[in-house]
This record gives C-alpha cells, sequence and structure tokens, in this order.
C-alpha cells in the first residue's frame, strides 16, 4: 500500500494540469484567431482591389460624361449660333428686296424722266421749226401757246423726276450701308457657325 501523497504536491499536479489545459486553450485560440486575422486580411485585400477597379471605373465614367457634356454644350452652342444665323436671314432679305425696289422706281423714273425730256425737245424743235418757217403775221398762236404749255409742262415734269430720282439715289445709298452692315454680320456668323460645327464634328 502506496504511502498518501502530501496536500501540496496535489495541488502542484493540479495547477501544473491547469496550466496546461489553458496553454493548449490560449494556443487554440491564437492559432484561431491567426486564421481569423488572416481570413480578414484576404478580405480587405479583395475589398481594396475591388474598391480600386471601382475608383478607376468611376474616373472614367467621369470623365466620359464631362465629354459628354462638354460635346452636348458645344452642340447647344451651335445650335444656338445657327438659330442666331437664321434669324439674320430675313432681314438680309428684306434689305435686298429694299434695294430691288428702290431701283425699280429709280428705273420708272428715269423712264418718266425721257419720255418728258423727250416730250420737251420735241414741242421746243416743232416749236422752232415753225416760228422760223412761218412768218410771224401768219403764226398760229393757239399753236404755239400749246407748244409752249407742252415745253413748261414737260419741264416741270422732268425736274419733278430729277429730284425723285436724286432723293431715290439717297434712299438706294442708305438701303446698300444696311444690306452691307447685315451682310457682313451674317457672313461673320455664318463662319462662326462653321467653325463651332468644326468642333463638334471634328
Amino acid at each position: 500500500m502506496e504511502p498518501a501523497r502530501p496536500r501540496r504536491s496535489r495541488r502542484r499536479t493540479a495547477a501544473v494540469a491547469a496550466l496546461a489545459v489553458a496553454f493548449v486553450v490560449a494556443a487554440g485560440s491564437s492559432t484561431f484567431l491567426g486564421l481569423e486575422l488572416s481570413a480578414a486580411l484576404d478580405e480587405k485585400e479583395q475589398v481594396e482591389g475591388w474598391l480600386a477597379a471601382t475608383e478607376g471605373e468611376l474616373r472614367a465614367t467621369k470623365s466620359r460624361l464631362r465629354q459628354s457634356e462638354a460635346i452636348a454644350s458645344r452642340r447647344k452652342t451651335v445650335l444656338l449660333q445657327a438659330d442666331r444665323v437664321l434669324r439674320q436671314v430675313d432681314p438680309l432679305l428684306s434689305s435686298v428686296d429694299r434695294m430691288k425696289e428702290i431701283t425699280s422706281r429709280m428705273t420708272d423714273t428715269q423712264a418718266s424722266f425721257a419720255s418728258n425730256a423727250s416730250l420737251v425737245v420735241s414741242s421746243l424743235a416743232r416749236l422752232l421749226d415753225y416760228t422760223v418757217s412761218t412768218n410771224p403775221l401768219y403764226w398760229d398762236l393757239p399753236y404755239i401757246y400749246g407748244l409752249l404749255d407742252d415745253v413748261e409742262g414737260g419741264a416741270a415734269s422732268a425736274g419733278r423726276d430729277q429730284d425723285r430720282f436724286e432723293g431715290l439715289e439717297r434712299d438706294y445709298s442708305a438701303a446698300s450701308r444696311t444690306f452691307e452692315q447685315r451682310a457682313t454680320r451674317y457672313v461673320r456668323s455664318v463662319e462662326r457657325l462653321d467653325r463651332q460645327l468644326k468642333r463638334v464634328t471634328g
């Protein structure tokens, strides 16, 4: 029969056993935590990689959107400029119509002046021929007065035609200046539109 172990020895054995169990548990926990930490780090790296790829894609998308916005802005500018050009067409055509109208009136006035001047010349020629070839004692005074009236009336009408023609010349000069100004603006607007179109399509 073995002698009984001292109590102190039993306690020491129990303490060593408890420490061994604690060490094993701690080692297991450490290994488990290490595995968890490694998995967490791997997942973090994956997330970071995904975020980096997503960030690149987002930056590219943002760049494309900015380009699209720039193109849309240029297209809007082109449309506005085209509208400005179109708005200038009617006034330009109006200036052309005005010049045509004045030219037509000038032509009519010239024809009227020529007719009245011709009447004056022919009446004077008849009067001169009649007075030279006819003895003054036998002059037909009503005929002479009629010729003088034709000369006077023709001269007055020719004078009015001349005044009218000069007024039309001033009107034509003003209309021509207006046309030149509008045509210059129109050409510049078309050139600007052409440059803007090239920016959009080029």
